[in-house]
C-alpha cells in the first residue's frame, strides 16, 4: 500500500484536483440538462505527490449509459455502473466520483451524497483493491 493513501499522508497537504480543458469540456456537455436535473459520472484518475500538495489528476471519464444511472432530480448511480468502472480500473489510478448540483457555487454534501460516496462507493473500492476505508 502506497503512503498516500493514509489519512495523516493526506491531511498533511493541500489537496487539488486537475484536468484538462478537454475533460472539463466533456464534463460540461454531460452535465448540462434542461431544467433541475444532477447528474454524474466516474472518472479515473492518479496521484501527483509534492512536499507540500497532493493533486488528484483526471485522466478520463467513464460515462454512464442510460441505464446506468438514475434520474429523478437527483442523480444515483447503479450496481452495474460502479461493477463497470471498477472491472476496468487502470493500474495504479484511483476512481473519482463527480457529481453536478442544482444551484451555482459550493454545495456541501447531502445525505444522499455521504451514503453514495462512503458506503456504496469507498467500501467497494476498498474491498476490491485492498485498502483500508477511512473517512
Amino acid at each position: 500500500m502506497t503512503e498516500f493513501h493514509t489519512a495523516s499522508f493526506l491531511t498533511s497537504r493541500e489537496r487539488t484536483v486537475s484536468m484538462t480543458w478537454q475533460t472539463d469540456e466533456q464534463l460540461r456537455k454531460h452535465f448540462k440538462h434542461p431544467g433541475r436535473q444532477e447528474d454524474l459520472t466516474f472518472a479515473y484518475w492518479f496521484p501527483s505527490v509534492g512536499t507540500e500538495r497532493f493533486t488528484a489528476v483526471i485522466k478520463s471519464l467513464i460515462l454512464p449509459d442510460s441505464s446506468e444511472r438514475i434520474l429523478t432530480g437527483n442523480v444515483a448511480f447503479t450496481a452495474d455502473y460502479l461493477t463497470r468502472v471498477m472491472a476496468s480500473i487502470p493500474n495504479g489510478a484511483g476512481i473519482a466520483l463527480l457529481h453536478s448540483h442544482l444551484g451555482p457555487g459550493w454545495q456541501e454534501m447531502s445525505l444522499d451524497d455521504d451514503v453514495a460516496e462512503r458506503e456504496r462507493l469507498a467500501s467497494a473500492i476498498a474491498g476490491q483493491r485492498g485498502f483500508r476505508c477511512w473517512a
